[in-house]
């Protein structure tokens, strides 16, 4: 027998269900299907279907790192020890550096 989590990833969906699931249009969801290919699809005749789970994989593999996690990789890479969070950022500093970081990978 199947668990309920099992069964809702093996769930169908249409795409406007998907796409709502997703908030993203029904263009952008058959995008990433049939264009993009980043998205697996169900095919029956000119159905398209999705699965519950792949839809939950698909945001979990774009999940992209937020402030805490760039700050304490950049602090990693250079060594830095723990500072004050008082203390003011001096200009080579990782918190004085977060925000061209944070542009950056918003580009």
């Amino acid at each position: 027998m199947l668990s309920h989590d099992d069964h809702r990833r093996r769930r169908l969906l249409t795409p406007k269900e998907a796409a709502n699931r997703l908030n993203i249009t029904v263009e952008s969801l058959r995008y990433y299907a049939l264009r993009a290919r980043t998205l697996p699809y169900i095919a029956i005749g000119r159905k398209i279907l999705f699965l519950e789970g792949d839809l939950d994989l698909f945001v979990t593999k774009r999940r992209k790192p937020n402030a805490p996690d760039v700050l304490v990789e950049l602090e990693n890479q250079q060594g830095v020890t723990n500072s004050s969070p008082a203390a003011p950022a001096s200009p080579g500093s990782t918190e004085a550096m977060l925000p061209d970081v944070l542009a950056a990978g918003i580009r």
